[in-house]
Formats: C-alpha cells, sequence, structure tokens
C-alpha cells in the first residue's frame, strides 16, 4: 500500500472518530450520544417479529436511555393489560410480558422473587369491568362468590402516557430532521370510542383521520402528525390497540 493510501484512511479514520466524538443524544442534546436507543422500543416487540422489520435508532446518552427505559417499563405494563391478545398486530406480545412476570421463567431465585412481587403489585391495582368483546378476558370470583367473565381496566399515570409520548416524537423527529426539539409542554390523552362523540375530541379525531399514517415503524407504531402555528399534534396508534393524542406546545 502506497504512503499516501495510508495517509488518506488514517485521516478518514480520524474524521470518522470526531464525527462520532461529537454526535450529542438525540433526546437533552446536552450529553455525548454514546448509546443507541430505540424510538420504539425493542421490548415492545414479540419474539415472532420477522428479521426483515427494521428497528430505529437514535443516538442517545446514558442518563436520557435509563430514564426512558423507566418509563417504557411503566407504560408497558399498562398498554399490554388492555390491548386485544386477538389482534394480529399484537401477536405474541402477551405472552412474552406474561413469561416477564411469571417467576417459573426465572432461572435465579432473586429473579424468581422479583417476578412475583411484580405479578401481585399488578394484580393488586387491577380494576374489572364486565367482559368486553374484543379486549382481553378472563374469570374472576366476585365478592359475593360469583365466577363471571371480566374485562381488565387500568388508568394510565398522566405523567407516564405525558412522557412517552414525548419520548416517541423527539426520536422521531430527530431521525426525520436530525435536530433535537428543546423543552416542550405535552398534554396527552388515550383516545376512548366515546371520543368520537366528543364534541370538543370529534372534529380533531376527524381532521387527523384524514392524514396519511406513517407506517415507517407499523405494525408496532403508526404516527400521524399536524403542525399549525403554536401547536403540533401527534397522533400515536401502538400495536393496533392503543391510540394517544398529543397537543404540544414549547413554552415561551
Amino acid at each position: 500500500m502506497s504512503s499516501r493510501a495510508s495517509v488518506k484512511r488514517k485521516r478518514r479514520g480520524e474524521e470518522t472518530q470526531v464525527s462520532r466524538a461529537t454526535v450529542l443524544c438525540a433526546y437533552c442534546g446536552e450529553r455525548e450520544g454514546d448509546e443507541g436507543e430505540h424510538v420504539f422500543p425493542r421490548s415492545w416487540y414479540p419474539e415472532s417479529t420477522p428479521q426483515t422489520v427494521q428497528y430505529l435508532k437514535v443516538p442517545g446518552c446514558r442518563p436520557c436511555n435509563q430514564r426512558w427505559k423507566k418509563i417504557e417499563e411503566e407504560f408497558r405494563t399498562e398498554f399490554l393489560m388492555v390491548v386485544s391478545p386477538l389482534g394480529v398486530e399484537a401477536e405474541g406480545l402477551h405472552d412474552k410480558f406474561t413469561r416477564s412476570i411469571n417467576p417459573d421463567f426465572a432461572t435465579e431465585d432473586k429473579e424468581k422473587r422479583h417476578r412475583a412481587a411484580k405479578a401481585m403489585k399488578i394484580l393488586k391495582t387491577m380494576a374489572w369491568v364486565p367482559a368486553v368483546a374484543g379486549a382481553p378476558q378472563v374469570t374472576i370470583r366476585t365478592p359475593s362468590g360469583l365466577f363471571v367473565r371480566a374485562s381488565p381496566v387500568r388508568r394510565i399515570e398522566k405523567r407516564v402516557l405525558n412522557r412517552m409520548a414525548e419520548k416517541l416524537m423527539r426520536g422521531l423527529h430527530y431521525a426525520k430532521t436530525h435536530e433535537v426539539l428543546g423543552p416542550l409542554t405535552v398534554h396527552s390523552r388515550l383516545v376512548r370510542p366515546e371520543d368520537g362523540h366528543d364534541p370538543t375530541m370529534a372534529p380533531v379525531l376527524e381532521y387527523l383521520g384524514q392524514l396519511p399514517p406513517d407506517e415507517a415503524l407499523a405494525p408496532g407504531l403508526q404516527y400521524r402528525r399536524h403542525d399549525q402555528t403554536g401547536l403540533v399534534v401527534w397522533d400515536f396508534l401502538i400495536w393496533g390497540g392503543v391510540r394517544i393524542i398529543s397537543f404540544v406546545t414549547r413554552p415561551g
């Protein structure tokens, strides 16, 4: 190899190292983005996911990645308790989640105790309503001793809902523009069937329904985005069963 070629290769290597060293975290824009972060969490895909599915990653720092991981785990527990296990989109998700809280699938005693405690915490906070078609159903015993079919109901904390939506929008925005979003004020809500008759939500849902969804991360995530002066509206559909509308403004 000629000395000139060696010099060029060395320069290219140095340029690559500098470029990597100066990439900032896509979420905070302050620390070095020396870790990859999946925009749509890798843990939310079932084991049956085809190898052809693309996992979108953006640069992230360790503090941001750890913070988002906690939010992802909180949100995952809630939405998997209510999303239908019958949908093709979510096939395999419930089995994966069930194993994650089943002590029988743990190999160490510490992990078995952790899973058992997690399962008990979830059971203690469950609420049940008469069986809903298309929703998960189980047989429960009522206080009077009757065994009936019921569907689970969960109330996702506003904090978790807003932070999960923010995580998605920051990652998606960076993937499209390579720009880090500054401070945001996020107001999110889960979309329920009755919202289609709500005079304040029905026009919003109707308008968003006319926008073509971005399906690059489907079937796990489909989303729409509408920009107007002073306001951005994001519409997320997760595994075909959980829909979130987020209204976003920038302070000041």
